[in-house]
């Protein structure tokens, strides 16, 4: 509860306690228990696992995976962001759970722009080198084009290993406070239902879409395979 007054505080504790924030909270914690599930897949087959964050913003989840699992050495993550404020945050924020903790997974970043990564997908040498066993982009497909969603996620199965995976989600359409972001907040969203988000995976590959807990987001995760 915080502001520098009544109204302030009872504004801000409403619009931390609405549907989507919550949402985003559950996000954060699927997305954690996702990346200790892959790193404890890579464990069993006695490897290190390739992590691709497209879209990293403050990387919450990756900071909690590291503080709260030693499967998280497994790991060589690389973070792209568009914002080097965000990078810089993001990377002062896994420096100091790595310090505390001593654990050692690595990492890589890159500042880049959905449409440098756009413009390498037209490059049939580039975009054909798999080099991550997991791919995910949370909550930037919020702010795109079917299109250029459907153009990224064809770019992620291009880099994503064989027999790995790439996870994209969404805010749904359902979203009971969309008009007071909207118009009170100025905060535009494109919202997508499970179809809608289906219908932009690469139609060669098998995904698998389902809800958190609120039903307010959406999440899709592609398996990668070979094609025949």
């Amino acid at each position: 509860s915080e502001g520098p007054t009544t109204y302030a505080r009872l504004v801000n504790d409403f619009y931390l306690n609405i549907d989507l924030v919550k949402a985003h909270k559950n996000r954060l914690k699927i997305l954690e228990r996702r990346l200790t599930e892959q790193a404890g897949q890579a464990e069993t087959q006695g490897k290190r696992i390739s992590i691709l964050n497209v879209g990293c913003g403050p990387a919450i989840e990756i900071v909690r995976f590291i503080r709260n699992s030693q499967l998280c050495e497994r790991c060589d993550f690389h973070l792209i962001d568009f914002n080097a404020e965000t990078i810089e945050y993001a990377r002062q924020a896994i420096e100091a759970a790595t310090r505390e903790t001593g654990r050692s997974p690595s990492f890589k970043y890159t500042q880049k722009s959905v449409h440098s990564l756009l413009k390498r997908s037209s490059s049939k040498k580039e975009t054909s080198e798999r080099q991550y066993d997991f791919v995910y982009c949370a909550g930037l497909f919020d702010y795109l084009s079917d299109r250029v969603c459907q153009r990224l996620l064809d770019l992620f199965c291009d880099w994503t290993n064989i027999g790995g995976s790439v996870m994209a989600t969404n805010v749904h359409p359902d979203n009971p406070t969309r008009l007071i972001m909207e118009h009170v907040i100025d905060w535009h969203l494109i919202h997508r239902t499970m179809k809608d988000l289906a219908s932009l995976s690469p139609p060669q590959y098998s995904k698998f879409v389902f809800d958190d807990d609120t039903h307010m987001n959406v999440f899709m995760e592609i398996s990668v395979s070979e094609i025949e």
